[in-house]
C-alpha cells in the first residue's frame, strides 16, 4: 500500500462516520472490556496432576516370513499391546496397574490363542541410597 493511502485512510473513516451520520448523534458503543481470568490456581493443580500421574501406551507386532522347512507349530505373527497408568501419592511412594494383551498365530496348523494379563505395582523410596552421591 502506498503511503498516502496508509494516512488517507484513516482521515476518511473519520470524516466518514462524522459526515454521513445526516445530523445524528454518533452513539458509539463502549469499548469491550475483557476480564483476565486468574489461571495460576489452575496450572498449579493441571502441574499437580501431571507431576503425579504418569503412563504408557506400547504395541508391538512380529511377522515371520516362514519358510516350507520350518514346523507348523512355528510362530508367524506374533503381537504385544500395554497400557499402564502409575501414581505418585508422595514423592516416596509410587503405586500402578498395568493392562497387557498378547497374541500368537501359529505357521501353518491353524492355532492362535490370545492372552490378557492386569498387574499392580507398589515403589516406596526409603531415601537411602547405596554407593554414589
Amino acid at each position: 500500500m502506498r503511503r498516502g493511502w496508509r494516512l488517507a485512510l484513516p482521515l476518511l473513516a473519520q470524516l466518514g462516520t462524522a459526515g454521513c451520520a445526516g445530523g445524528q448523534t454518533s452513539t458509539s458503543a463502549a469499548p469491550a472490556s475483557f476480564v483476565r481470568a486468574d489461571t495460576v490456581e489452575l496450572r498449579r493443580t493441571l502441574d499437580s496432576l501431571a507431576s503425579a500421574h504418569h503412563g504408557v501406551l506400547g504395541y508391538s507386532l512380529l511377522n515371520v516370513d516362514n519358510t516350507d522347512a520350518q514346523t507348523a507349530s512355528a510362530i508367524h505373527r506374533g503381537q504385544y499391546a500395554l497400557a499402564n497408568l502409575l501414581f505418585n501419592p508422595t514423592k516416596q511412594m509410587m503405586v500402578g496397574a498395568e493392562v497387557q494383551w498378547g497374541r500368537r498365530d501359529n505357521n501353518f496348523d491353524g492355532f492362535g490363542v490370545s492372552d490378557f494379563r492386569i498387574q499392580f505395582s507398589a515403589k516406596m523410596n526409603f531415601g537411602h541410597s547405596w554407593g554414589g552421591q
